[in-house]
């Protein structure tokens, strides 16, 4: 794998990370209310795979079927442990996400897995990416990313 494709690959798993860490910010399994946690989980599952075909040198990676990109995958060699069930939830969550569910509102009747069960699956698809791609080592800046605060009122 050449080394844009490489640096490529890792800016996504670096993102799904942050999206994987940001889910453990709001993950309480008490809470009904899910959706928000399924969307973090979704789009980190989305940035892994992403991020592991690109590793595979696959170019042609477009859209948000989490099913179809998990598929792609393995036929790429990935390998996630199948104690955890990971087939069941991404079927789920990419049936969840259908018409862009997870994000919008929609009186179409859905289910989707159970957020222990999720966040499992995710951790270990996570794990078994980072692992082939290899772990995030800050290097030189793949891009700036700037950051400003709110405007402040001069004191005079």
């Amino acid at each position: 794998m050449g080394k844009n494709k490489k640096d490529k690959a890792k800016g996504f798993l670096v993102l799904a990370r942050d999206f994987r860490d940001a889910s453990e910010r709001v993950f309480d399994p008490l809470n009904n209310r899910n959706r928000p946690l399924l969307y973090l989980y979704f789009h980190t599952l989305e940035l892994a795979f992403k991020a592991f075909l690109l590793s595979h040198s696959v170019t042609s990676i477009t859209g948000h079927n989490l099913a179809g990109l998990y598929a792609e995958c393995c036929k790429h060699g990935l390998a996630v442990k199948p104690s955890c069930e990971p087939d069941n939830v991404i079927r789920l969550l990419t049936s969840a996400n259908d018409e862009q569910g997870l994000r919008y509102f929609s009186n179409k009747a859905k289910g989707h897995p159970e957020i222990s069960w999720t966040r499992e699956v995710v951790y270990e698809v996570y794990q078994t990416v980072e692992s082939h791609i290899g772990p995030h080592i800050p290097g030189p800046a793949a891009r700036l990313q700037i950051t400003f605060g709110k405007p402040q009122k001069k004191k005079q």
